[in-house]
């Protein structure tokens, strides 16, 4: 049986890491019948970072009131891995996919 491993990124504001895995995984079926495909959530610290790090070494999504980047109010999130770590994703309250063309 083939072992397949995909790891890939997110496509800014059109799909999520997680969506991308399972899209390839999917087709690895498709073309190559019975495989195994393991997927890994991979992020550059931009768009993604906290569900990658949360699938990754577990923990929480805590959510916060935050402006974004014309300064309305908005939820955001960042993850709470243990009671001494936290990771903050800037793109979660002010990256470009919260703003119209």
């Amino acid at each position: 049986m083939k072992r397949l491993v995909f790891a890939s990124d997110s496509f800014k504001g059109t799909l999520t890491s997680h969506e991308t895995a399972q899209l390839l995984s999917d087709a690895a079926r498709e073309v190559l019948g019975d495989c195994h495909c393991e997927s890994l959530m991979m992020a550059d610290g931009g768009e993604g970072t906290v569900d990658a790090v949360l699938d990754s070494v577990g923990g929480t999504k805590a959510f916060v009131d935050v402006c974004d980047p014309l300064m309305r109010q908005r939820k955001s999130y960042y993850a709470l891995v243990d009671a001494e770590t936290a990771v903050i994703e800037m793109a979660a309250a002010s990256g470009l996919t919260l703003l119209a063309a």
